[in-house]
């Protein structure tokens, strides 16, 4: 992985079908490495459901995805987490028993422990 130098993830062409919805209808784009991109929608766009995609909570009903040069289209969600890729979960969990500053400053210390892990 240290030797590629190309997009970090590429996905190109991807639709998912849920009966005959089609939540997510040929999607493409590509994130370069150390980049943060941002993708905004109203509820229902296939935003949530495009990110299962690519983490492989669900599988392909069409396209492809490629993970630093590797064709991770079929791969399990294993393999993905083995090459960088995991998926979290929004949560707006507080710790009650705490401020609301401490209740910041864990937020902040998290994200920085995470950005520090590159």
């Amino acid at each position: 992985m240290s030797e590629y130098t190309g997009a970090a993830l590429v996905v190109e062409g991807v639709s998912k079908l849920f009966g005959g919805v089609r939540a997510v209808d040929q999607v493409s784009l590509t994130l370069d490495r150390g980049k943060s991109t941002v993708m905004i929608g109203p509820n229902g766009a296939g935003k949530t459901t495009l990110f299962n995609l690519i983490a492989g909570v669900y599988p392909l009903d069409e396209g492809k995805i490629t993970l630093f040069g590797e064709d991770i289209s079929k791969a399990c969600i294993q393999r993905r987490s083995e090459l960088g890729l995991a998926r979290t979960y929004q949560t707006c969990n507080l710790f009650k028993e705490l401020t609301v500053e401490e209740n910041l400053y864990l937020s902040m210390k998290n994200s920085c422990w995470r950005a520090s892990r590159g």
